[in-house]
């Protein structure tokens, strides 16, 4: 099950490929519906359109993507413009609320050192701020 899956709404819902439905999580408000094929299946290079917890608006990165769902519901937040080398195809991913970025598009850390750099900045910047708290 991919990552963005799992951090549907609990007011949304998973359906499997028998029409099941299943709760989940609560980050994201949209249903997540599963599908008989692959659906952006390949590589893929993304424009960065907002700032997340791993890149910064303009940067540009490769990855791919493989996933058997699809989302369903409103969600105008979105971290990347998503295109396949060699085409026209285009499309948004990448789900940003607040802190919290689920993505179906895979990148390898290991060629984008400054993502893990600024993954732990995000990190220690929250920690400090909730310390503040107790916590």
């Amino acid at each position: 099950m991919q990552n963005v899956v799992v951090l549907c709404t609990l007011r949304k819902k998973i359906v499997d490929l028998n029409g099941a439905e299943y709760d989940m999580v609560g980050i994201f408000d949209l249903d997540a519906i599963m599908t008989k094929r692959l659906v952006n299946f390949g590589y893929a290079k993304a424009n960065v359109v907002k700032d997340n917890v791993l890149f910064k608006k303009g940067d540009t990165v490769s990855g791919h993507v493989f996933h058997n769902s699809k989302m369903s519901g409103l969600h105008d937040d979105f971290a990347y413009e998503v295109h396949k080398p060699h085409s026209e195809e285009k499309w948004s991913c990448g789900y940003v609320y607040k802190n919290c970025l689920g993505t179906y598009f895979h990148i390898n850390l290991l060629k984008y050192p400054n993502a893990v750099d600024r993954f732990i900045g995000h990190c220690r910047d929250y920690a400090r701020e909730m310390s503040k708290y107790g916590a």
